[in-house]
């Protein structure tokens, strides 16, 4: 999945003219561009609600009857959404433009939906969050797996895109922030691409009515190759001396995957008969997930993530050292008696990071001592016997 930034994309849409717009100045050689119209259908207010070219909000609206006009689109496919005041009603559909012609993107009906929402910043060096503008993202709802590794050697390319799935596209402001309202409930993967940093993924579910949230924190993208971490541990001993430690788990995890907020089966269309077969005699011998039956056709069973990992015990001298590929890593240091530490690292190829530790014991605290029971009241009276008789 792409993106990029789009500066330039905002400057251009502030020139395109529906039919509640006027003219703009040419900027290119006449017939170069083209016409998009529609027909916004199932609003009873169809004026009140607002055109969205490729993520961005133009100056038009749709006629009291709905219809709509699109002038000054450059030739290729745009995504064109009609938006409600709330953000939670509307449509989208994707039209191919061509040069010097009008094209017709039919009814686009309005629909309950909801929103992605979220900010996208750069991580920098010393920690502090700097905001992105001008940058695309994406909410992509054709999802697939693609599977590898041990358990699945056999990778399978994703399935033929369904041209009816609408890619939805927002644009960051100059805090960062964006908004893609409208989104038709379902899952969705939403993807961030900035050249230069690392890209930004997340998986997210969306209900009608509600805001999915998928913030990103960008970082600097890390040359591939291999590096080494290492360094001592030590532990503070009951005197408050340190001592080193021998055989403290040190474990270094590489590109921590993602994995969806609300795990669901996947559809395979167009994944081959063959291909489905020896998915699920995998699946069997692993006894993990595979392939299973609904009343919409085939779906994958997600296996679990694995995580790629490097471990080492310490020596005598509480030395350990540790060859890793470069990237953004995390770094933990485990041994009972002890509280255990987890701290983000970056390793660059051919680069010795080193990393000292300093282990706190655990607090051991003794149950409190049960406290004296509760007074002992007066005797009860022993019963009347002198009347009755």
């Amino acid at each position: 999945m792409r993106g990029w930034l789009v500066v330039a994309a905002l400057v251009l849409l502030a020139g395109l003219v529906g039919c509640g717009g006027g003219g703009s100045v040419a900027t290119k050689p006449p017939g170069t561009e083209g016409t998009v119209v529609g027909q916004l259908t199932g609003a009873s207010n169809p004026e009140n609600f607002s055109i969205y070219v490729d993520g961005s909000p133009i100056a038009a609206t749709p006629a009291p009857d709905g219809s709509f006009r699109i002038r000054n689109l450059p030739p290729g496919r745009h995504t064109v959404g009609l938006i409600a005041g709330s953000g939670m009603v509307g449509g989208y559909t994707v039209v191919e433009v061509k040069a010097g012609e009008t094209t017709d993107a039919g009814e686009i009906p309005a629909a309950p939906g909801g929103q992605i929402a979220g900010m996208v910043m750069k991580q920098e060096a010393d920690g502090t969050l700097t905001p992105l503008a001008g940058v695309e993202v994406l909410a992509d709802p054709q999802v697939f797996v693609i599977m590898g590794g041990a358990v699945w050697p056999d990778i399978y390319p994703p399935p033929p895109r369904d041209p009816r799935l609408v890619q939805y596209k927002a644009i960051t402001d100059e805090r960062g922030s964006y908004l893609i309202p409208a989104v038709q409930p379902g899952d969705y993967v939403v993807t961030v691409s900035v050249p230069g940093l690392v890209q930004g993924v997340q998986w997210v579910y969306v209900e009608a009515g509600h805001t999915a949230v998928a913030d990103f924190q960008l970082q600097e993208a890390v040359e591939p190759g291999v590096g080494t971490v290492q360094g001592t541990v030590q532990g503070k001993t009951s005197d408050g001396q340190l001592a080193p430690l021998e055989g403290a788990l040190v474990t270094i995890t590489v590109s921590t995957p993602w994995e969806p907020i609300r795990p669901a089966p996947l559809p395979v269309r167009g994944l081959p008969a063959a291909a489905r077969e020896r998915l699920t005699a995998k699946a069997q011998q692993a006894g993990e997930s595979g392939i299973g039956q609904t009343d919409e056709g085939p779906v994958i069973v997600p296996p679990p993530y694995f995580f790629q990992q490097f471990q080492t015990l310490t020596d005598a001298q509480g030395h350990y050292s540790l060859n890793v590929p470069s990237g953004h890593l995390t770094i933990q240091v485990w041994m009972e008696g002890y509280n255990w530490v987890s701290e983000p690292i970056t390793v660059q190829p051919r680069e010795t990071l080193i990393k000292d530790f300093v282990l706190e014991p655990w607090e051991i605290v003794e149950p409190p001592e049960p406290g004296p029971g509760p007074e002992p009241g007066p005797e009860p009276l022993p019963p009347d016997r002198t009347s009755g008789s």
